[in-house]
């Protein structure tokens, strides 16, 4: 499995358009309003080079946001429609750092996870920062995946056929998962 961690806000929109919005809003609001107001913007995007990528099938996108602190998955899912065939969950662990908490749902994969990127717009939430996080893509705010320079950091990585560059995560040994406490612990979110 190949998987694509993103954030929302900076990234598949730019920072600006989720300004003023809170939970009430956007559960107010339908998909259509939400885009208007210019939120997940570049989700088609990234759906038409997943899409077009040779290990699509393979692909899965978890979400670190810190919108997975005020929606369940399903309110998430709905909000990328043109991720849905990618959409694998949240991180979880809303008591932890984006950070920890990717390094713990690549723990509870136990291995299964082959090579994966990154995508936010703040490095300071990831412990080390961008030098410590090869596999970190640190989008401008302003433009998220509108940025070209962050479009070719995301295509040459579902373009490349394994995973070409050592970080901090592949010093790291995982322990076995007990997939069945893993599943009820997801549906306790």
């Amino acid at each position: 499995m190949r998987v694509i961690f993103t954030d929302f806000d900076g990234v598949l929109h730019a920072a600006a358009a989720a300004e003023g919005l809170s939970r009430s809003i956007v559960q107010a609001a339908g998909l259509a309003q939400l885009r208007q107001r210019g939120l997940f913007a570049h989700a088609a995007w990234l759906a038409e080079v997943i899409r077009a990528s040779p290990h699509h099938e393979s692909v899965r996108l978890v979400v670190h946001s810190s919108w997975r602190a005020h929606f369940r998955d399903d309110e998430i899912r709905g909000f990328l429609p043109e991720l849905a065939p990618w959409f694998q969950g949240t991180v979880g662990f809303n008591t932890l750092a984006r950070d920890a908490a990717i390094l713990k749902w690549l723990e509870m994969m136990g291995g299964k996870v082959v090579d994966h990127l990154v995508l936010d717009d703040t490095p300071d939430l990831f412990s080390g920062g961008a030098g410590k996080w090869a596999n970190l893509v640190v989008c401008d705010p302003a433009q998220g995946l509108g940025d070209p320079k962050a479009q070719a950091q995301v295509s040459d990585f579902l373009q490349r056929t394994r995973h070409a560059a050592a970080d901090d995560l592949g010093a790291l040994e995982f322990e076995p998962v007990n997939l069945d406490a893993l599943k009820a612990e997801l549906r306790g979110r």
